[in-house]
């Protein structure tokens, strides 16, 4: 990758424009050039060149790059589309549609008109200190409005990609958590248990609605697999990088040498698919089976056919749900999962290309890729993609400590937006 240019000049010409703004020829140079090349002639011309990542403005090194530009340009013609849209003739539902696309640009638009502003505030106090004959106290005047411009705009850039990589995120809404009990045998399956306890004791404590839609237990008093619901908005975006194997290193409770096992859990992630109308999967398609629930419960369990599997006969994808005793709430909760799942599985055999750019990144979510080992020997917990470790693994099951990495991963989430924003 490409690092920005930097070039130090503590009184440059202006800044260069935004795409839409500019004006004079110029184009995009990936060199330091002078006159009215570089950034494509703002006022005054550009001294500054874009090299793959952010402009450099007068040894400020903005992280808005050209391709970021044209991204923002995108979003606000689409803003002043929408407008024009809600204006007509529309539908119920197109003006449901609309109104939430609107609004959700609407920060992000509102931050880059002021990006534009402190952009000509600067050009204009630089004017003044390229102009003859100027007192030295208009002099120092320009310079502090310049360096408190630039304040402002470091600030709003901050806003401005928090808000980009917002709109890219798959979803900001819940989230589909199934587990599988991986190499181990029974050691395997009863971290899985102990790992849904850790995951609902961090929704609750982080104000999300948390299910268990499925399970299937063994005799060692674990779990084999199972498939959680957890609702709340930001659940996705908080929970998807949990994708992936999660590796265990501990002494199991059978061991009588005191030798220390190695085991997995699979963990997958997706998002919740919003009933909308734009994603459905027709009845045709689909095959009910209805069974007897398994596992605690009471008489009730065993008795009725409440449980529920729904499989999707084109993939041979399939969801079931037993957690309630209710057939019909089990029915709507097992295609709620299935429509999650096969949703995922054809945007993923429609973007091969984009999921293979996605699997050389690190940490992309891949569920075959070992995320994080549990190392209870030696109280540490290791998460690979960030190649930190953390301690207080007797955290785990309040999951406390989830909420520590989590913190390093947001950032780390935001690199990988942003890298992926300037690749596409």
């Amino acid at each position: 990758n490409c690092l920005p240019l930097t070039i130090v000049s503590r009184l440059s010409p202006p800044f260069p424009r935004p795409p839409s703004q500019r004006v004079g020829g110029g184009g995009v140079s990936g060199s330091v050039g002078g006159g009215g090349g570089g950034v494509g002639g703002g006022v005054g011309g550009g001294v500054g060149g874009v090299a793959c990542g952010g402009m450099v403005w007068r040894g400020y090194e903005t992280r808005l790059s050209e391709k970021l530009w044209l991204r923002l340009d995108e979003k606000e013609k689409r803003y002043d589309e929408l407008r024009v849209l809600l204006s007509s003739k529309v539908t119920p539902k197109e003006l449901k549609k609309y109104s939430e696309e609107r609004s959700a640009l609407g920060d992000i638009v509102v931050d880059v008109k002021k990006h534009k502003e402190y952009q000509e505030s600067i050009a204009q106090s630089r004017e003044l200190l390229s102009a003859p004959d100027v007192e030295q106290e208009m002099i120092d005047m320009a310079k502090e409005e310049v360096e408190a411009a630039e304040e402002e705009l470091e600030k709003l850039e901050e806003e401005i990609l928090d808000s980009l990589i917002d709109l890219t995120e798959t979803s900001s809404g819940g989230a589909i958590l199934e587990l599988r009990a991986g190499a181990g045998g029974s050691e395997s399956s009863l971290f899985a248990k102990e790992m849904v306890g850790m995951y609902e004791s961090f929704c609750l404590s982080e104000g999300y609605s948390f299910e268990v839609i499925d399970f299937s237990d063994n005799d060692a008093g674990g779990l084999k697999e199972a498939s959680l619901s957890v609702s709340g908005e930001g659940a996705f975006t908080q929970l998807q990088f949990e994708s992936g194997v999660h590796r265990v290193q501990r002494v199991p409770v059978t061991e009588s040498l005191g030798r220390v096992h190695t085991s997995t859990v699979t963990v997958v992630v997706l998002p919740e698919v919003v009933d909308n109308g734009d994603f459905t999967l027709p009845e045709s398609e689909l095959k009910y089976e209805f069974m007897r629930a398994g596992g605690a419960g009471g008489q009730h369990v065993n008795t009725t056919e409440s449980a529920v599997r729904i499989t999707h006969i084109p993939t041979g994808l399939n969801a079931k749900c037993q957690a309630e005793r209710s057939q019909h709430r089990n029915k709507d909760t097992a295609k709620m999962v299935l429509v999650a799942k096969v949703k995922e599985h054809l945007d993923a055999t429609s973007g091969t290309e984009r999921l293979s750019d996605r699997k050389q990144q690190i940490g992309s979510g891949d569920r075959s890729e070992r995320i994080r080992t549990y190392n209870f020997p030696q109280d540490r917990i290791t998460d690979h993609r960030l190649s930190q470790s953390f301690h207080g693994i007797d955290r785990m099951d309040t999951g406390a400590f989830l909420e520590e990495i989590h913190e390093a991963l947001d950032e780390y989430r935001k690199e990988q937006a942003l890298k992926k924003l300037e690749e596409e």
